[in-house]
């Protein structure tokens, strides 16, 4: 993880691979990226929310991570339902 801010830990890019791997295994469907920098992307997005907005609080970045992993769809299998699995793991 990488800590950008006292107040946020953000989710690297091995993270949300990794969040992938155990959702695959648990619930099944298909190993593998489709594009990693579309997944960049979107971990990035979070990062940038929380750094140039002053405003923004942890589910503004969470929300930001699932949108923006269900918008690019960076993923072998890419459906919305992938999209959740960094939230959780950020609010925790």
């Amino acid at each position: 993880m990488i800590d950008v801010e006292p107040t946020f830990t953000f989710l690297s890019v091995e993270d949300v691979l990794s969040l992938h791997e155990d959702a695959i295994d648990a619930w099944g469907g298909t190993h593998g990226i489709r594009d990693r920098g579309l997944l960049e992307s979107a971990v990035g997005a979070a990062m940038n929310l929380a750094l140039y907005d002053p405003a923004a609080d942890l589910y503004d970045v969470a929300a930001a991570y699932a949108y923006h992993v269900a918008q690019n769809q960076p993923f072998s299998m890419a459906t919305s339902a992938r999209a959740s699995r960094p939230r959780p793991r950020f609010c925790s």
